[in-house]
């Protein structure tokens, strides 16, 4: 068994170095379990009413269970459902865990129509993406195979599945079933060997993309700093759903529904000469000495009356008092600024007239004083230092349901609406113009998705022209009298969202959407023939496929997304972000090789979606908390993505703040959570163009295929390398180079390292390191974080032999010398 790491300060994981000198890289870790050798061969010839040790099942509708039948080679089994059915043919297999497997065999089909399935497949039950790719229509005997990892399983199921996760009907035959252990988890020394002249695609600066959405607390409670719920009352006060109150609350509400200022309503306050009157909200909170600033709309039917604004606890005062007089008998918008002479949580805002007449409240907005541009101000200075290239928004499934329109003009005059995808409302106090704003406030690429859904290609066109548009289009024009005369010039849009899921708002099948599609691309290109299109994709089903061959014309990136939820298996839990990229790129380099419709045309992927996704929320809606192995998957993920930048020249992590977030936030506190910590380190340190790293066990020799690749972690071969790891060329010409490591057992591992040309040297310039007190380890708001990110020095005199702590990500910068 792995003895435990227990790291007990911050301190002590600057003790990285070891006296070793030798120049090799050597990884020691002790044996995890005892691996059995298993292989399974099914031809299917033995049985009588069923193959020997094979057993059935009924996951939805109907179908047949036939054995024997005449096979590729023999006997063989067939499944068959005439009016639709999802059903398996099902055998349980031993195997050793920590051992990479390839399950194969041949399938034909006859007249297999989908429903809702996938087809006729093989799948390993209970591991996700272990399922080979879908056989449908008619098809002679076809090849298929999957290799997947065994983690701490056993035992396994393999599955001959027909339907897939929902119906199909026809019929499909199943033959010559094997189950073959292609690598296998080998526990000792591990040498591994750099060779920077050996250079790969360079890793393009928009993998390190980020995505936001109107959902939950990402722009609304992360981004942007009001800190005021339905500041534009859409929700009746004093109801269940508003967050406002009567003060006194005996008073009586009157509304105006004959000349609302922005909402279905006005609240109307019938005014006391010696009581004030208006309206509250609790729940906020305050800091001593902080400055807030606001406005509201108002107008009185007297105006002789005072409206005193304030911030309160209960009943007492913790700020000064702002006071407005002259109240107009039309709406005006009114600044104030209060000071808070005490902390507060919950504290209350409080806006009460008195006088006589009548008191109209259009919209109330408070934010700290010290916000950017309407954004928070400690939010921003994280996202400058996450230092994202290219952000995609508004959505996500928002989109489909979204008029940006309504978030165009005077904020105060914006619609409120229902969030059409989410929970809550949107006050559309972020527009399109916003998010640019945005943008430049941090240098990054604004990347703006289209509504696909339920809008019309008019909308889409109008988007564009308001983003690029001169000031002679009628959009450009709108655009100028808000105040912006030039244009925006984005640009890369996407079209839709997830358009292949049944849960997305405007959803229709594939063969109408790539029409749609087209339809789109063109009215948006006669607006700017220089835009960049990303066009979506799901390619685990047929849906990549179709839009890449009848859309390649009309887009430059396929969007592909993807989450992962929790594995309560280490190991097994870090590899899934990498294990799904990988299956990703494989499907899509099938395309790029077959396709007619890509002969001369590269399309690459866009994963402007990824992330793991599970938890409980304790930052508003999908606000789950990340722990220390999501920043190991995280880092294992980057990796994966850098040996596909071939593929992969965009990645978008979902969502950047609060909303499965690599930044969280209080309301009076912004923080890089676990994957924050990696994504950021990466980008300020980490290199862009991959070199050769070939890694072994020391006991075996090198398999060429091994050479090959500079993967180490799952690859093909006779050996799994306990660890991670990649290096790139920071500055070529400055010899400057990053090797990072990820450890992802409760173990330390030493590490010694080597070049390939024995002629030269290296030496460490600086280090960084990423460690907690366990895989659960979490990042607090306050200072007492379990998770750690922190700069160390190697000692040099021992170089190149360091110790990489246990679930640990190491990076260090290289100097090579000649």
């Amino acid at each position: 068994m792995l003895s435990f790491c227990n790291i007990k300060s911050k301190s002590s994981i600057g003790d990285v170095v070891v006296r070793n000198r030798a120049f090799s890289l050597i990884f020691l870790v002790i044996p995890l379990v005892t691996f059995a050798q298993t292989e399974f061969t099914e031809d299917f010839e033995s049985g009588t009413d069923k193959p020997e040790g094979w057993t059935t099942k009924v996951w939805g509708g109907k179908g047949e269970f036939i054995y024997p039948v005449e096979g590729k080679t023999g006997k063989a089994v067939k499944l068959a459902s005439p009016e639709g059915g999802d059903i398996t043919w099902i055998r349980s297999v031993d195997v050793s865990p920590y051992s990479t497997y390839k399950l194969s065999g041949w399938i034909k089909t006859i007249n297999v129509q989908l429903k809702n399935g996938k087809g006729a497949l093989l799948n390993v039950f209970g591991i996700e993406g272990a399922h080979t790719e879908a056989v449908s229509g008619t098809t002679d005997w076809k090849y298929v195979e999957i290799e997947f990892f065994t983690g701490t399983r056993s035992n396994i199921e393999v599955h001959c599945v027909f339907g897939g996760w929902g119906l199909a009907t026809g019929e499909a035959i199943y033959d010559d079933i094997k189950l073959e252990k292609v690598a296998e988890l080998k526990i000792g020394d591990v040498e591994i060997t750099i060779d920077p002249q050996k250079k790969m695609t360079p890793v393009h600066p928009f993998i390190y993309g980020q995505f936001i959405e109107h959902l939950g607390k990402c722009i609304y409670g992360g981004i942007w700093a009001e800190m005021l719920e339905d500041r534009k009352f859409f929700y009746l006060i004093n109801s269940s759903e508003s967050p406002w109150k009567l003060y006194p609350s005996n008073i009586m509400l009157f509304i105006d529904q004959i000349q609302p200022y922005t909402s279905w309503y006005t609240p109307v306050i019938l005014l006391h000469q010696k009581q004030g009157r208006g309206l509250i909200q609790d729940g906020l909170e305050i800091v001593e000495g902080k400055e807030y600033v606001g406005r509201v709309v108002l107008k009185s039917t007297h105006p002789n009356i005072k409206v005193r604004i304030s911030l309160r606890s209960g009943d007492t005062l913790v700020s000064d008092v702002a006071e407005l007089q002259g109240i107009s008998n039309e709406y005006k918008k009114y600044n104030f600024r209060l000071k808070a002479n005490k902390s507060a949580k919950p504290a209350q805002f409080a806006i009460l007239g008195q006088g006589v007449g009548n008191l109209f409240i259009g919209a109330v907005s408070l934010m700290p004083a010290d916000n950017i541009k309407g954004m928070r101000a400690d939010t921003i200075a994280l996202l400058k230092q996450l230092n994202s290239p290219i952000y995609r928004w508004p959505g996500g499934n928002f989109v489909s349901g979204y008029n940006w329109k309504d978030g165009i003009g005077d904020p105060d005059k914006r619609p409120t609406r229902k969030n059409p995808a989410w929970g809550g409302i949107d006050t559309n106090d972020f527009g399109l113009d916003e998010f640019i704003q945005f943008c430049r406030e941090i240098n990054t690429e604004p990347l703006m998705v289209v509504n696909t859904g339920l809008g019309d290609v008019k909308l889409a066109r109008d988007m564009v022209e308001y983003a690029n548009g001169s000031i002679d289009t009628p959009m450009g024009k709108w655009r100028a009298e808000n105040g912006h005369p030039e244009p925006y010039k984005v640009v890369y849009w996407g079209i839709g969202n997830e358009m292949y899921g049944e849960w997305q708002l405007g959803h229709v099948p594939v063969d109408d959407y790539v029409k749609r599609h087209n339809e789109f691309a063109k009215a948006m290109r006669e607006v700017d023939p220089n835009i960049k299109l990303v066009g979506v994709g799901e390619n685990m089903g047929i849906w990549s496929k179709k839009m890449l061959e009848n859309c390649a014309d009309y887009m430059d990136f396929i969007s592909e997304h993807f989450y992962c939820g929790e594995n309560k298996d280490v190991y097994e839990h870090v590899y899934q972000l990498a294990k799904r990229i990988k299956a990703k790129v494989k499907n899509h380099k099938k395309y790029l090789e077959t396709l007619p419709s890509l002969k001369n045309k590269f399309i690459p992927i866009a994963m402007d979606e990824w992330n793991y996704w599970y938890g409980d929320h304790l930052y508003g809606e999908l606000g789950c908390v990340y722990h220390l192995k999501d920043a190991l998957g995280v880092a294992i993920g980057l990796h994966e993505y850098f040996r596909n930048a071939d593929v992969i020249t965009m990645a978008n992590y979902a969502q950047t703040v609060n909303v499965i977030g690599c930044i969280k936030t209080t309301p009076t506190k912004a923080f890089f959570d676990t994957t924050g910590l990696v994504l950021m380190l990466y980008r300020q340190h980490f290199g862009s163009v991959p070199v050769s790293v070939e890694a072994k066990v020391a006991s075996q020799p090198k398999t060429s295929e091994q050479a090959s690749s500079s993967s180490n972690s799952t690859g093909s071969g006779k050996d799994i390398v306990p660890v991670d790891v990649f290096c790139a060329w920071k500055d070529e010409s400055a010899g400057i180079l990053t090797l990072s490591l990820v450890n992802p057992f409760n173990r330390e591992i030493i590490v010694h390292i080597s070049l390939a040309d024995n002629t030269k040297q290296c030496t460490p310039n600086s280090a960084w390191i990423i460690s907690g007190k366990s895989p659960m380890s979490i990042v607090n708001p306050d200072d007492n974080s379990e998770v750690w990110l922190k700069e160390i020095e190697l000692d040099k005199a021992s170089f190149p032999v360091v110790k990489v702590p246990c679930w640990s990500i190491l990076m260090i910068e290289l100097k090579i010398n000649n």
